[in-house]
């Protein structure tokens, strides 16, 4: 792959600092012209290195869908909670009602009030 001034595109361009590797690895997460961008000139430089980036995609891919259904699974689970503390409130307050009814009742039954 050749620059816009006719010299051979280096690999050392895209990764000859930790922030430029980094910069680089996200461009390549984003889809941001990875192939032709950054590949096929590190390609031309080091065969091979196609299976690290595919590598680098699958693994970086995997632990972003980990992430979004850790957070998904986390929202269902803590309305789940909130619902079964309701439910459980819910049958508290049945429970005691039932229990002022029932007192009403026998005080009402109970002629000489002993």
């Amino acid at each position: 792959c050749q620059s816009t001034n006719d010299q051979p595109v280096s690999a050392e361009r895209y990764f000859n600092t930790l922030l430029g590797t980094m910069f680089t690895l996200l461009q390549i997460m984003t889809g941001d012209s990875w192939m032709e961008a950054v590949v096929r000139p590190v390609e031309n430089q080091i065969p091979g290195m196609s299976i690290a980036f595919i590598a680098f995609l699958a693994v970086a891919y995997f632990a972003l869908m980990n992430l979004v259904t850790a957070v998904i699974v986390d929202n269902a689970l803590m309305i789940s909670c909130e619902d079964k503390e309701q439910q459980v409130k819910a049958k508290k307050d049945k429970k005691l009602e039932t229990v002022n009814k029932l007192r009403d009742l026998f005080c009402d039954l109970d002629a000489d009030g002993s």
